[in-house]
């Protein structure tokens, strides 16, 4: 059964997709706040049982490999980073109402 539309889960959304706009293989800490952001969505998500906490759980794994390979590998793991992005907005924007969808 689908889960229902959650305002916090789609706000930690949408400050990890700002966030992931932002991060930069030059930059370290910009790529290290991005974690902590997707950190975050993954304990909430864990707390909410949401079937895609694994896919939350991968974006981690991904930005940390981003975070300490060459420039040219971090930028693969980022762009890796961004598709599981849209796989979320795909599968969470079914929940949202259609006025709020991304």
């Amino acid at each position: 059964m689908p889960k229902k539309h959650d305002p916090i889960l789609a706000g930690s959304f949408v400050d990890l997709s700002i966030s992931l706009e932002d991060a930069s293989c030059e930059d370290q800490f910009s790529i290290e706040e991005t974690i902590y952001i997707a950190k975050w969505m993954e304990k909430y998500a864990m707390f909410r049982e949401d079937p895609q906490l694994k896919t939350v759980t991968s974006i981690i794994k991904n930005l940390e490999k981003a975070s300490y390979t060459s420039e040219a590998a971090c930028e693969r793991w980022l762009n890796i980073t961004n598709i599981k992005m849209k796989t979320l907005k795909k599968v969470w924007s079914k929940r949202w109402p259609k006025m709020m969808r991304l």
